[in-house]
């Protein structure tokens, strides 16, 4: 049986809800991206691990859910890249982690929803 996406969900709000840190809510903002991002790249049919391919493709499907995913990929960028953020707003990171769960709360049941897109007419 593969692996359930979700499971990253759960584990990002039990990471969360533990005595908090730093180092927690920065990895639970990534777990919660890619719970979202796994999804939609399944649902899609996107290959490969594209980050920019799955945004795309989710865009084109379903273009808020595009937009919101996008916003939770520039926080996941932030949580494992960015040590010391240049925006002030961007270093409380239990805001940052409930941005990210907000956004992954309404995105986990679109990016379940997403359908491939229709297979390419034959000779096209």
């Amino acid at each position: 049986m593969p692996f359930a996406p979700a499971l990253f969900l759960a584990l990002a709000r039990t990471l969360a809800n533990q005595p908090t840190d730093e180092a927690r809510l920065r990895t639970a903002v990534s777990r919660a991206y890619y719970a979202v991002f796994l999804t939609a790249r399944d649902r899609l049919r996107v290959p490969g691990t594209g980050h920019a391919a799955v945004l795309q493709a989710t865009r084109a499907s379903h273009r808020a859910a595009g937009y919101q995913l996008d916003a939770l990929y520039q926080l996941r960028v932030l949580a494992d890249y960015n040590l010391d953020p240049a925006d002030p707003t961007r270093t409380n990171w239990q805001t940052n982690w409930t941005r990210a769960d907000a956004l992954a709360a309404r995105l986990m049941p679109l990016a379940a929803a997403l359908a491939p897109p229709p297979p390419a007419p034959r000779g096209a």
